[in-house]
């Protein structure tokens, strides 16, 4: 058949597979299911968007999501990421039809690659846990409320600690002589507890 001019214009050359959409396609693979296309303004304030984020952001929602950066390398993609994560938008400026990401695992697309990134660990909010100092001092006041003011110390270092009771209550101090106890913490505040008790059921005559 002969090649006409117009046949041979007509021909449409190979075109070149987008690596973002090979990355995609990858990706919605491994979670199982198509990706949902959102805007990454919503999630991202505009100071992370700023490290090299693209406008489109992929959504898996409970499982996943993506950004799509103009990183070159792993590293680069990986600071993108972190950057991205750092300054996400505050869980009470999303409304209702906006999936929650913010516990979710960030990909980071760069060309045909991406990285993957875990949420970043919420930051400790409860209250900071008692030193040894804090916990000596409480069990001594609370000794000390019982058997009188002085009358109950903790002294030594971890492993050899002493529990020193003395009464100064003059009617616990004819009933009880001084005590001292050795141990680690735990067994300090057992002894002191059972003392603590055995004071009281006596006060109580």
């Amino acid at each position: 058949m002969k090649l006409t001019g117009f046949d041979f214009f007509d021909v449409q050359p190979a075109v070149e597979p987008d690596p973002m959409d090979e990355a995609k396609r990858r990706l919605e693979l491994g979670f199982g299911s198509p990706a949902r296309h959102v805007a990454a303004g919503t999630y991202v304030r505009p100071r992370g968007m700023a490290a090299g984020v693209a406008d489109l952001a992929l959504l898996w929602p409970n499982q996943g999501w993506a950004l799509i950066s103009d990183a070159q390398t792993k590293a680069e993609a990986e600071a993108i990421g972190r950057k991205a994560q750092t300054h996400l938008t505050p869980p009470s400026k999303l409304t209702a039809a906006d999936p929650y990401v913010h516990t979710l695992p960030l990909f980071v697309i760069y060309g045909r690659r991406w990285v993957k990134l875990e949420a970043p660990q919420k930051k400790r909010t409860g209250p900071k846990p008692a030193s040894v100092t804090e916990v000596k001092a409480a069990l001594a006041r609370e000794g000390n409320a019982v058997f009188g003011a002085g009358a109950v110390s903790i002294t030594g270092k971890a492993g050899a600690y002493q529990l020193r009771i003395e009464p100064r209550k003059v009617a616990l101090r004819r009933a009880f002589r001084p005590v001292t106890v050795s141990g680690d913490l735990d067994k300090l505040e057992s002894k002191l507890r059972e003392a603590i008790k055995t004071a009281q059921a006596f006060l109580r005559r």
